[in-house]
């Protein structure tokens, strides 16, 4: 496993916790794809809610890749991946208990429902929910 550069903190608190620094690149694993970011958004309260420093199962995950929304192109695909394809341009929204995507490569799982549902908003908590 490679490493890239990543945005991560390392204690609660505002953006002076932030730190550009080395990370390992993930992988995609099985119904994930991995996607070339190329822009993200830290929401401004983003590093003081718990949600964001712990696991479903509350452990801790520090340090934090922050940015739960982002834009990028699909440069790979985890086995089980049905609807997209390397190159194709998305946008996702990742829940709090993963690391973001201020970094410059990401894995999440692509969605559970038919593209034809993208086109209509949906406010329902998922892994992550794609656009193309």
């Amino acid at each position: 496993m490679g490493t890239m550069m990543a945005l991560r903190a390392h204690a609660r608190g505002g953006p002076e916790q932030l730190v550009y620094e080395q990370a390992p690149v993930p992988s995609a694993g099985p119904g994930e794809a991995l996607i070339a970011v190329h822009a993200a958004a830290i929401t401004f309260a983003e590093l003081t809610w718990d949600e964001e420093w712990t696991t479903r199962d509350g452990k801790d995950r520090t340090p934090v890749i922050p940015s739960h929304e982002m834009s990028g192109t699909v440069a790979g695909l985890g086995d089980g991946v049905a609807g997209l394809a390397v190159g194709d341009e998305v946008i996702g929204l990742v829940d709090f208990d993963r690391d973001g995507a201020a970094a410059s490569t990401w894995s999440c799982p692509p969605p559970a429902w038919p593209p034809s549902r993208l086109r209509s908003p949906t406010w329902q908590r998922r892994r992550c929910r794609w656009r193309r």
